[in-house]
C-alpha cells in the first residue's frame, strides 16, 4: 500500500509538472489564451497597443516596448476566428551591420544559457541584399523559437531587423487544424 501511495505521488508531480510546461514562454507569458487575455500581461510588462497595428490584416497586432533592455515591437500573432494566440515575434531595429550582428551574438548566447546550446541548429543565410548572416532556430518541446536578422538596403550603414520569433508548438497546430476547416 505504501508503494502504491509513493507511486501515485511521484505521478501526480510529474504530470503536474509536465502540465507546467505545456506552453512556449514569451516575456515570461505563456502562449496561451485569447489576444484580450494576452495583450493584458504584455501591457502589465509596459507594452503598448502600436498605431501600426492598426494598418494589419486580422489576426495580427502589434506592440511598442522594451524586450530585453532594448527598444522593440512585438507582432501578436492569433486565430481570427477562436482568437486564440499562438505566435509571438519580436523586432529590434538597429543602424548599421555591425550593431545587428553584436545584438544576435548576445540573443543567441542569452537563449542558450536559458534553453541550452545543444537545442539549437544554426545555418548561415544570404538576405536578399546580400547581407550574410547566421540564423538559428531551437526546437523545444513546447514551441520553436527562430533567431535571425533581416535588413532593409544593401549597404552596411542601413537599417538592420534583429527578429526573436516565438511559436507555440500546441496552439499553432490548433490554428492550423482550424484554418484546415477552410479548406
Amino acid at each position: 500500500m505504501r508503494k502504491l501511495v509513493l507511486i501515485l505521488i511521484t505521478l501526480i508531480v510529474a504530470i503536474a509538472a509536465q502540465a507546467q510546461g505545456e506552453h512556449l514562454k514569451f516575456m515570461g507569458i505563456e502562449l496561451k489564451g485569447s489576444i484580450t487575455e494576452f495583450q493584458q500581461q504584455l501591457l502589465t510588462k509596459g507594452m503598448r497597443v502600436s498605431y501600426v497595428s492598426k494598418g494589419l490584416p486580422e489576426g495580427e497586432r502589434v506592440y511598442d516596448g522594451r524586450f530585453s533592455g532594448y527598444p522593440a515591437q512585438v507582432v501578436v500573432f492569433f486565430n481570427s476566428r477562436t482568437r486564440l494566440v499562438y505566435r509571438a515575434k519580436v523586432m529590434i531595429d538597429l543602424e548599421g551591420r555591425d550593431h545587428a550582428t553584436s545584438l544576435l551574438n548576445e540573443m543567441k548566447a542569452k537563449l542558450d544559457i536559458k534553453y541550452g546550446g545543444a537545442k539549437r541548429r544554426s545555418q548561415d543565410f544570404t538576405d536578399e541584399y546580400g547581407h550574410k548572416f547566421e540564423q538559428s532556430a531551437y526546437t523545444l518541446t513546447d514551441g520553436e523559437i527562430d533567431l535571425f536578422v533581416t535588413s532593409s538596403g544593401y549597404t552596411d550603414h542601413d537599417t538592420f531587423y534583429v527578429n526573436i520569433d516565438y511559436k507555440d508548438a500546441k496552439n499553432t497546430s490548433i490554428n492550423t487544424l482550424d484554418e484546415l476547416e477552410d479548406l
